[in-house]
């Protein structure tokens, strides 16, 4: 277990004072983060897995140098996004992102739409191939060692095979992609009135209606509150309207995945960032009721 004393050692390889404040920041469930020091010097110490660290650092760096409020990376002295904590483990030191998480008032779903549509315009131009995580996602129906179901495998490769079909079929925008736009991590600044978007340990190449997807299902987003962020996200991203006949399938993958994850969290006994197992069994029954499988 990395702790806040062996967290005060490993920054030593940033221009960070050996006596900054350090406290842990509660509510990441793939990485563990603090906050180094203070006021308007705050920055964050994120602790994951090398695989959810590592092509979002390039990413949020990208999307930072062209004024998108992102969380980059601090570099370390030597120049390195991120200095190894253990074997699969890796230490990055990011910029602090003020603002309130974004909720589903209009003006909000607003502010939701629009900074997704930004970032999915602005990412075109990154060159993507440090991402390993790139479409078809043949991961995703690779269920070894995975308890699930017959019914649960069903679900989940059948919105696979329909998702590939429709990209194939209609050649639907790909790009680079936040994958987990739903909770917390947009957040906005009244003051600067500014919105960013942080957190990007799930990057991934696809179709950009993942993402859309991903927000309008896990934020159960229906009638006049999707017609808000996906009319708002329109107005700024390069998806064309025809496409979002298909969101629907793309929600259902979304829920695929999440019922994957969970499973393999149960599984696994995985219990980063929660406090017990009951909240991976909740995530998964929200999942399971979303694919309609009780």
């Amino acid at each position: 277990m990395f702790t806040t004393n062996d967290l005060r050692l490993a920054l030593a390889a940033w221009d960070v004072p050996h006596a900054a404040e350090l406290a842990p920041l509660a509510g990441g469930i793939n990485a563990s983060v603090w906050t180094v020091g203070a006021g308007a010097t705050k920055l964050l110490a994120k602790v994951a897995h090398r695989s959810a660290l590592h092509p979002g650092l390039e990413v949020a760096e990208f999307l930072s140098d062209r004024d998108f409020r992102a969380g980059a990376p601090v570099r370390t002295r030597a120049g390195q996004l991120s200095v190894a904590t253990a074997p699969e483990t890796e230490l990055a030191l990011l910029q602090f992102v003020p603002g309130r998480p974004l909720g589903v008032s209009d003006e909000d779903l607003e502010h939701r739409g629009r900074t997704l549509g930004r970032a999915h315009a602005l990412l075109r131009a990154f060159a993507s191939a440090p991402i390993e995580r790139r479409w078809p996602w043949s991961w995703l129906t690779d269920f070894d060692k995975l308890p699930l179901s017959a019914r649960l495998r069903g679900a989940i490769e059948g919105a696979v095979q329909r998702a590939e079909e429709l990209v194939s079929m209609h050649a639907l925008t790909m790009g680079v992609l936040h994958g987990d736009a739903a909770g917390p991590d947009f957040l906005f600044e009244e003051a600067a009135d500014q919105v960013g978007l942080v957190d990007w340990g799930a990057v991934m190449y696809g179709p950009l209606l993942y993402d859309v997807g991903t927000v309008c299902g896990l934020r159960h987003l229906e009638g006049d509150r999707r017609r808000v962020f996906v009319t708002a996200y329109l107005r700024e991203s390069a998806l064309p309207e025809g496409e979002l006949a298909f969101l629907d399938d793309f929600v259902r993958l979304r829920w695929g995945v999440q019922a994957r994850y969970f499973s393999w969290r149960i599984s696994q006994r995985v219990r980063v960032g929660i406090a017990s197992d009951r909240e991976n069994r909740s995530g998964l029954r929200d999942a399971l009721r979303a694919l309609g499988i009780t």
